[in-house]
């Protein structure tokens, strides 16, 4: 029988993707009580990530002081987050289900590999961003919402982005090196769905 073990994927992402990876998870530990009392305290990974995003936005105008900050601030963050992984790994012992709730990746999964319910990525040009979700069933058309700079507290803060009739949106003139986060939702005959737990892009 395969030991299914924790995949440390993320090292290969590109810093922007991280820190959306990053989120994801400490947002999985903060909401699974298996996971919310890891072996480095939430805040410290909260922290680390906060001040590797300041320093990736700091380097964007290619400052050599800026970059050689950012670069330490992502080899903290993925230090902390392969502890963080070795946490989960210890604590779901193999099994698959609890590996994907805590936001990282099995490396032995069991069942065919399941498209999230929604990705962000950088699109074509400067400023674009393509959204892929995981169709709803009955769905006849998606909403889509999204928050420029902070996550919202409330649902009335959602701004609506957008309709489209396929699991799929592109955004284009975004504000580059500002952080968005992005909502989905199916609409059915019976109405509209809950929507999906938010994803951020900082946008390139």
């Amino acid at each position: 029988m395969l030991m299914i073990k924790v995949l440390y994927d993320f090292i290969r992402l590109n810093i922007a993707e991280k820190i959306s990876f990053y989120r994801s998870v400490l947002q999985a530990f903060s909401t699974n009580p298996i996971f919310n009392a890891p072996d480095v305290p939430i805040e410290t990974s909260t922290a680390a990530v906060d001040a590797l995003e300041t320093a990736y936005l700091n380097a964007l105008n290619g400052d050599r002081v800026a970059i050689a900050i950012r670069n330490d601030c992502e080899a903290a963050a993925d230090t902390i987050f392969r502890d963080n992984a070795a946490f989960v790994e210890r604590t779901a012992k193999s099994n698959e289900t609890l590996i994907l709730s805590s936001g990282f990746h099995p490396s032995h999964p069991t069942s065919a590999h399941q498209k999230p319910v929604l990705a962000a990525k950088a699109g074509p040009k400067s400023g674009d961003v393509h959204l892929d979700a995981k169709a709803i069933e009955r769905s006849q058309s998606y909403q889509w919402k999204y928050s420029k700079g902070t996550l919202p507290t409330n649902d009335t803060d959602w701004i609506l982005l957008g309709i489209s009739t396929r699991a799929s949106f592109d955004v284009s003139d975004l504000e580059v090196g500002v952080i968005y986060y992005f909502i989905m939702a199916g609409v059915t005959p019976e109405g509209v769905t809950d929507f999906c737990a938010p994803v951020s892009i900082i946008v390139t």
